[in-house]
């Protein structure tokens, strides 16, 4: 402390200034530090995350362009075109093992869940050689079959499959976001805790600097007031090296002289001079602190905890709301919020008036011209002697480019790129909460599929680039006609699925489906494109009262929309389209069941009887019966014979839509089981009892 004294003030000053220069490179050093750490876990989410879900989604891209361009062999008139079509699935399906192998370089996860997706696609290229080889054969129904049935649920499953790994890199990212997050939360309390430090030693060699140099020069102002008073036996007792050790010794002279009669009046105006000098000095130090504090990087402001009214704030804040100092200073403290969180506001601020102090509140401020500043609030207190908060020393950090990063990255996550629409998995994500609160609210739905006609033409006519304009003018045109409370997506290459909440039935479907067609042809009229927009609709109906899961509502859309599709290309080859073949054969003869009688116990959901025969009975379902699933049946008739115990093996299940001159009426399933393993003791029961059987007079139950 002595050696202190004994220093020079410029000494001092000089000191005081290098430590807290010090510690100010020391915190910037850490905070690059922690920046790397954070660029490191973006770089991790960019090589992995991010990579493969957009890698998951364009296979899941592909697969729907495969699927479709499957579909187009099906409606294929020629063989030129069939082979035309059959290059394209095999580029796409180039493409796809292509994007495996990125998968299988980027992917963290378990291989097996890698080997599962892959095999699943691989094991999907017989199932499409066989609908090209009926095609070749000239079976179209066959494949069309095929296509629409094995073909799509396998679509579905290497969908799932692709899911999991998407689901896992998305969890991925998570977690290498909650990494960047811990670090950054671990980060920024360090920093905190360094900048109090830093502070506070600040403070205290600010203040013991000033000390040393306020207290002697005030022993000195009162002995030289005293001189003044005329006291000359004063002495000033300042044994220090420094300036004012020296200007008190120079004091003590003078006294000394005027004691004598040997000092005159010039000397002593000189020594009133250098007194002058020192004040000025303190307060030019004094102007370097407001200096730091007015542009400091972070926002100031003290608020008196009764009153609630701003007492100081610095220049940084003023500029970033817009204001000058003058117009901030006294207004209450809310009045620098935005509404939209004033009553966090009111939370921190009872807060802060109990406790003293406020942690990491993230708020919004509002700026003059009324746009928001997010920031992280911290807040301590200063107190009276008796312990009550008089008022704050809060700090806002501006973490506005942070918030506006976390909304683009979960944005990026579930936004088709070209359209702007959600993609299939944010689809999926927002219809299965709307499920949700249909079954919770006991409202209806329905789920429009749409697929832009006449696509792989306008590709190969116009470009690839134009067909992107025409996914873009369909995706503007959905944003005309729905409402904002629809939930409209691209979920494939040329296919939208439309979510209409709050319709009621067919009267509300039709309406928006001839709103629909009459926007299309509104631009149509509009543009000079060379050929014209058209799609071909599958709509479904939710019923609360009948759930079913989304998958199948979707399947339900898909198959109708599939059928009008079909339509469509028959109608524009100017064919007549022909008629259903039967799904199966009839070995004997069918019997249909009076009123269709109903199953009395049900795995799946509500079904109903249509006809029975020797060989199998064919069912009416609202839930889809999965084709090649065994149940075990049981016919007890009325009248107490002996029950029948049967084994049931699903043939084929479709789904099935009434049609009036009005439109589409609402859809249902029906599934065809064939008896396999009866013995002959069960055939003659079932022969016996197949009078009663048709008139209803039995309980039949099914099991899986």
């Amino acid at each position: 402390m002595v050696v202190i004294e004994n220093l020079k003030i410029g000494s001092r000053l000089f000191i005081g200034f290098s430590v807290i220069i010090l510690i100010l490179i020391l915190l910037t050093l850490y905070g690059i530090r922690s920046m790397e750490t954070l660029s490191r876990q973006a770089t991790m989410i960019y090589n992995h995350p991010l990579t493969v879900s957009n890698t998951v989604l364009r296979i899941n891209t592909n697969i729907i362009k495969i699927h479709r361009t499957m579909k187009d062999i099906v409606l294929a008139q020629d063989a030129d075109s069939r082979k035309k079509d059959s290059q394209i699935v095999n580029g796409l399906e180039k493409e796809v093992f292509q994007d495996f192998e990125i998968i299988n370089e980027r992917f963290l996860g378990e291989k097996e869940k890698y080997k599962t997706a892959l095999n699943v696609f691989a094991d999907w290229k017989p199932i499409r050689d066989n609908v090209i080889s009926l095609m070749n054969e000239g079976k179209r129904v066959q494949a069309a079959n095929i296509t629409k049935g094995e073909g799509a649920r396998h679509v579905v499953k290497i969908e799932r499959a692709m899911e999991e790994l998407g689901d896992f890199a998305q969890s991925k990212a998570k977690d290498f976001l909650h990494t960047a997050k811990v670090t950054k939360s671990n980060s920024f309390r360090l920093m905190y805790f360094l900048i109090g430090l830093s502070v506070v030693a600040a403070i205290l060699l600010s203040l013991f600097i000033t000390k040393s140099i306020t207290a002697p020069i005030g022993t000195l102002r009162t002995a030289v007031d005293d001189i003044g008073k005329g006291k000359l036996e004063t002495e000033i007792n300042i044994q220090s090296e420094d300036e004012i050790g020296h200007l008190a010794a120079s004091f003590n002279r003078m006294t000394k002289d005027l004691r004598n009669v040997t000092a005159s009046r010039d000397e002593l105006n000189e020594e009133i001079l250098l007194r002058k000098k020192s004040e000025e000095a303190l307060q030019e130090s004094e102007a370097r602190y407001h200096d730091l504090y007015d542009n400091a990087p972070d926002m100031f402001v003290s608020v008196d905890a009764k009153t609630a009214t701003i007492l100081q704030c610095n220049q940084t804040l003023a500029t970033a709301l817009g204001y000058r100092k003058e117009e901030i200073v006294g207004r209450p403290i809310f009045d620098v919020y935005h509404p939209d969180c004033m009553e966090d506001v009111k939370k921190s601020f009872q807060l802060f008036v109990e406790t003293g102090e406020v942690h990491n509140a993230e708020l919004q401020l509002k700026r003059k011209n009324g746009s928001k500043i997010d920031v992280i609030l911290n807040v301590s207190a200063i107190f009276d002697e008796q312990g009550e908060v008089l008022y704050s020393r809060s700090v806002w950090r501006d973490i506005t480019d942070r918030k506006q990063l976390e909304e683009e990255i979960k944005a990026t996550a579930i936004t088709d790129d070209l359209t702007g629409l959600l993609n299939r998995r944010g689809f999926l994500r927002f219809a299965q909460k709307q499920i949700e609160i249909a079954n919770r609210e006991k409202t209806n739905f329905s789920l429009l599929y749409l697929d832009l006609n006449d696509m792989k033409i306008i590709n190969d006519e116009f470009g690839h680039l134009e067909g992107d304009r025409a996914l873009k003018y369909i995706a503007n045109i959905l944003n005309k006609t729905f409402r904002s409370s629809d939930i409209i997506a691209r979920v494939g290459g040329d296919e939208f699925a439309i979510l209409i909440t709050g319709a009621r039935g067919s009267a509300t479907e039709r309406t928006v489906i001839d709103n629909l067609i009459g926007n299309l042809s509104n631009y149509d009229e509009d543009a000079e494109r060379g050929y014209t927009l058209s799609v071909s609709t599958g709509i479904a109906h939710y019923d609360p009262a009948h759930p079913c899961s989304l998958e199948d509502l979707l399947l339900r859309a898909d198959a109708l929309m599939y059928e009008n599709k079909q339509r469509y290309q028959f109608a524009k080859a100017g064919l007549k389209q022909p008629k259903k073949i039967s799904r199966e054969k009839r070995i004997d003869k069918r019997y249909d069941v009076e009123n269709k009688h109903k199953i009395e116990l049900v795995v799946p959901d509500s079904i109903r009887i249509v006809n029975i025969s020797m060989n199998g009975i064919r069912l009416e379902t609202r839930q889809r019966l999965a084709k090649n699933t065994a149940f075990t049946i049981r016919i007890s008739p009325h009248n107490e014979e002996e029950e029948i115990l049967l084994t049931g093996f699903v043939v084929w299940s479709t789904v099935e839509a009434k049609v009036t001159e009005e439109g589409i009426e609402g859809t249902y399933n029906q599934a065809g089981l064939r008896f396999v393993g009866t013995d002959d003791s069960s055939k003659d029961l079932l022969k016996k009892y197949l009078t009663d059987l048709r008139k209803g007079n039995f309980t039949l139950s099914l099991f899986q």
